[in-house]
């Protein structure tokens, strides 16, 4: 019994030492991105937080850009006027 747990632990640091030397190349990160080119964002560009039901925050918030909320209206929007640097826009259902 003790020699087989010592094999189980011989193998679990040569196991270690294999994937620390080939750590980097499992690095999802590795390969840049660049090749793919940028997504036109149109009309919505502006916008940081564009919704469809809750526009939710933790107070205080900073948002940088425009807050949109549709096809909900503005009484589900959770941000201030003074948290939000660009326009709030929402489906007023009135």
């Amino acid at each position: 019994m003790r020699k087989l747990k010592n094999s189980y632990v011989r193998i679990a640091i040569i196991l270690l030492m294999v994937l620390s030397l080939a750590g980097p190349s499992f690095n999802a990160s590795a390969s840049p991105r660049a090749s793919h080119p940028p997504i036109n964002l149109g009309t919505t560009a502006n916008f940081a937080v564009l919704a469809g039901s809750d526009v939710n925050d933790t107070t205080p918030s900073t948002v940088i850009g425009d807050v949109g909320l549709d096809p909900a209206t503005g009484a589900n929007i959770d941000v201030t006027c003074a948290e939000v640097t660009g326009t709030i826009y929402d489906n007023d259902a009135a």
